[in-house]
């Protein structure tokens, strides 16, 4: 990170430190935080978030992100469900299946693991 801070202006990347995050598994925190401090870095730490519209980070953190994701789908299909003598078939089929496949698309290894009883 020094190095970024003290060549990057040259190249026209200007890094603040301070509003950086490290994604670490939470057994490497400690050591983390003791080799950034050594190096008098000030880096956010974090076991988890969201990133380019996915997640990064540890399965339990992913999960957390995920959970309120799939209530607020699992939501909006009970809606569509009471409603679905009203609607359009395409329009059904576009309206579900839109958020479960962006979230299959920018998480991997989230397609097929949660299904709509998995919200509760």
């Amino acid at each position: 990170m020094k190095d970024l801070v003290r060549w990057g202006p040259s190249f026209g990347y200007f890094p603040e430190p301070e509003k950086s995050w490290l994604v670490c598994d939470p057994k490497m925190e400690d050591y983390a935080r003791h080799i950034f401090g050594r190096e008098g870095l000030a880096i956010q730490m974090t076991h988890g978030m969201r990133y380019l519209g996915g997640h990064i980070g540890t399965e339990s953190a992913k999960a957390a992100w995920l959970r309120p994701k799939i209530k607020q789908w699992a939501e909006a299909v009970g809606v569509l469900e009471k409603n679905l003598h009203s609607l359009p078939a395409g329009g059904v089929l576009r309206a579900v299946g839109q958020p479960a496949t962006g979230m299959a698309t920018c998480v991997p290894h989230s397609a097929g693991r949660w299904s709509v009883h998995g919200a509760d």
